[in-house]
């Protein structure tokens, strides 16, 4: 919402008009046909209910490079058969310990960027041909080879080597699977909001936020954007929301949560 006509009275000011974000445009509809389809028939999901993970990196652990968090959650994505998988960076952050330079005189050179992102393809492409499952991958600001500025093009740090099962997505990103819409971004957005909205006695704090988010059809909704977020000002409408989206993802230092918001989920 934007405001008009504000008369400042001491320490308050007085709203004359009240601008309203314009409704979002209508969801796109699946038809029962396809809808058949995708629940029942072999090719798709032969009448079982659709899984999907989602996980946010990064994805090594700071003693070592070699991705043994990655490579556990790919094992539990093909022992349970997932239909999709999310993978949200960094998937190798930028001050990762052993990617630093050394310290001291004779220290050991940290390993090259490059080799370390190869090793999670190949884990990741591994992966993809082993399973019917459908992977998407999203950068992060703090991915050591990716654009540090926010929006993100798709990276092609990690080489998806022409597989159709593997997406490289922006960030942030909207897709559907089957007919669910998503959208998701792996920037923690939730924290910068929170400095700059009006969130006190709101009950949840955090649903209060993605609501702000929801309800200006943006994932960027404040203005101005606070200095953390290295917002490239030319491209904020690349960070607006096509629809209202049933599924809301956004990972957060903040408290871990998931809920149903009105007719949509938050998470």
């Amino acid at each position: 919402s934007q405001s008009r006509n504000l008369t400042s009275l001491w320490n308050c000011c007085r709203c004359a008009r009240l601008f309203q974000q314009k409704p979002f445009p209508p969801c796109p509809s699946t038809s029962l046909r396809q809808l058949s389809a995708f629940h029942e028939s072999a090719e798709f999901l032969g009448g079982n209910p659709m899984s999907m993970v989602i996980a946010s990196g990064p994805f090594t652990l700071n003693s070592d490079l070699s991705f043994a968090p990655l490579q556990e959650l790919l094992e539990y994505a093909k022992a349970t058969a997932v239909d999709t998988l999310v993978l949200a960076g960094p998937f190798v952050a930028s001050k990762h310990p052993l990617l630093q330079p050394p310290q001291a005189p004779n220290s050991k050179l940290p390993e090259d960027p490059a080799v370390v992102y190869e090793r999670a393809s190949t884990l990741i492409m591994k992966f993809a041909e082993n399973s019917k499952c459908k992977v998407v991958l999203l950068p992060n600001t703090d991915d050591v080879l990716c654009s540090p500025v926010y929006p993100q093009p798709p990276s092609d740090a990690i080489d998806c080597q022409g597989n159709r099962s593997v997406l490289c997505a922006s960030n942030p990103s909207q897709f559907l699977v089957n007919e669910l819409q998503c959208a998701v971004s792996s920037e923690d957005l939730l924290i910068p909001l929170s400095r700059s909205a009006v969130t006190q006695n709101v009950g949840d704090r955090i649903a209060s936020l993605a609501a702000l988010m929801l309800r200006n059809g943006t994932f960027v909704p404040q203005s101005p954007v606070s200095d953390s977020l290295r917002m490239d000002m030319l491209r904020r409408s690349q960070c607006d929301l096509e629809g209202s989206p049933d599924l809301l993802v956004l990972p957060s230092l903040l408290k871990t949560c998931a809920m149903v918001r009105n007719s949509g989920w938050l998470a």
